[in-house]
C-alpha cells in the first residue's frame, strides 16, 4: 500500500504511537504515515473538542465503568451463588456496559490526546447497542478491528471460499475472540459470535412461509417500531450473555453464572435504585441523536482560554472525586 519512501523517524512514530497495541485502536499504516506530513498546526488544533473527548473518556472509565465493576460485576462474578436471579441479570448487563465503557473510554482519551497532537483518529465504539442485530454491534463496536479482520482475514479467504459465504462470515468472527484473550473461553466467545451471525444471516435471507403469504418476506426485513425495540432488546441480551464467557474465569464458572441467572432465587435483592438507574441509562443514552455533543464543544469553545482551563480543571476534580478509588484491570490486557 505504501509506495512512497517513508522517513525512518516517521516509522518510529507509527510504532511508538500506541505502545500497547492490544489497547488499540488499529490504525491504517498508510493513512497514518501520510497524515504525519499534514498534521494540523498548533493554530488549527481544536483544543475544546480534544479536551471534550479526554473528559468523556475519563468519565466513562474512572466513574461509570469502575462503579459498575466495584458495585456489582466483580462481587457477582466472584460468587454468583450468593446473588438473586434479578441481581444476576443486572450484573450480566452491567458487565456489558463496563466492558464497553472501559474500551470506549480509553479510545476517547486517546482520540483527544491525538487531536492535541494534530491527528484525527477514525471513530470507534459509535453507539453499538442501537444496532438491531448482532452483526451491527460487531461492526460499530470496534470498527477499526472489524475493518482489519475484513481486510486481512476475510478478503484473502474469498478466493478459497468461493460461494461459501458462511466461511467469510463465521471464520473472522471466530478469530475475533482472540483479540480479547488467548484461553478456551476466548475461542468459545468467537465460536458463539460466529454461530449467532450465521443464524441471523439465515433469518434475513429465508422467508417464513409461502410466496402468497404476507409472511413470505424474510423475518428481519419487515420494519415496525415494535420490531425495532424487540431487535434491540434481543441484540443487547445476546451480546451480554455471550460476554459472560469473557468475564468468567473458566467455562465451569460461566455455567455457574447462568445457573444463578436461571435459578429464580428469591434471596435478598442487592440492586439499589442508583445501580439500576446507571445500567438503564447506560443503554438509553445510546439513542441520543448524533450532534448533541457538538453543542457542548461549541459552548466550551466560546469561553476564554483561562475560563476553559478552570472549567476543565473543575470537571477533572469532579471525576476524580466521583471515582471509586479502585481501578480494576482491563481483562484483555492480560493477553
Amino acid at each position: 500500500e505504501i509506495v512512497d519512501e517513508v522517513p525512518f523517524e516517521d516509522v518510529l512514530l507509527l510504532v511508538t504511537y500506541f505502545p500497547k497495541l492490544v489497547a488499540g485502536p488499529l490504525v491504517n499504516n498508510s493513512r497514518f504515515l501520510s497524515g504525519i506530513g499534514t498534521a494540523l498546526s498548533v493554530e488549527r488544533i481544536d483544543a475544546s473538542r480534544a479536551f471534550y473527548f479526554i473528559l468523556r473518556g475519563l468519565f466513562k472509565k474512572v466513574v461509570l465503568a469502575n462503579y459498575l465493576a466495584v458495585r456489582i460485576v466483580d462481587p457477582f462474578f466472584n460468587s454468583p451463588a450468593g446473588f438473586s436471579s434479578f441481581d444476576a441479570v443486572v450484573a450480566v448487563f452491567a458487565f456489558t456496559l463496563q466492558f464497553y465503557w472501559n474500551l470506549s473510554g480509553l479510545f476517547d482519551t486517546g482520540r483527544g490526546v491525538s487531536l492535541l497532537l494534530g491527528f484525527e483518529l477514525d471513530s470507534n465504539y459509535e453507539r453499538p447497542f442501537t444496532a438491531g442485530s448482532f452483526k451491527g454491534v460487531i461492526k460499530s463496536f470496534n470498527s477499526t478491528y472489524t475493518g482489519w479482520l475484513k481486510k486481512y482475514v476475510a478478503s484473502p479467504l474469498r478466493s478459497w471460499a468461493g460461494e461459501r459465504e458462511w466461511i467469510l462470515l463465521a471464520f473472522p468472527a471466530f478469530l475475533g475472540g482472540l483479540w480479547y484473550g488467548s484461553g478456551f473461553n476466548a475461542l468459545l466467545l468467537g465460536a458463539i459470535a460466529a454461530a449467532v451471525l450465521l443464524i441471523e444471516k439465515k433469518l434475513i435471507s429465508s422467508p417464513l412461509s409461502t410466496e402468497n403469504s404476507p409472511l413470505s418476506s424474510p423475518l428481519t426485513t419487515r420494519y415496525s417500531p415494535l420490531k425495532k425495540v424487540l431487535a434491540v432488546i434481543y441484540t443487547i441480551s445476546v451480546v451480554s450473555f455471550t460476554l459472560v464467557f469473557l468475564r468468567a474465569g473458566s467455562v465451569p464458572e460461566a455455567f455457574g453464572v447462568f445457573g444463578a441467572l436461571f435459578s429464580f432465587s428469591s434471596s435478598a435483592i442487592q440492586t439499589d435504585a442508583l445501580l439500576l438507574t446507571v445500567v438503564l441509562w447506560g443503554f438509553a443514552v445510546q439513542f441520543i441523536p448524533h450532534g448533541w455533543s457538538s453543542v457542548w464543544v461549541e459552548r466550551l469553545s466560546w469561553l476564554h482560554p483561562l475560563t476553559q482551563a478552570v472549567v476543565i480543571g473543575f470537571i477533572v476534580v469532579l471525576i476524580s472525586s466521583l471515582g471509586t478509588g479502585n481501578f480494576p484491570n482491563l481483562l484483555h490486557f492480560a493477553f
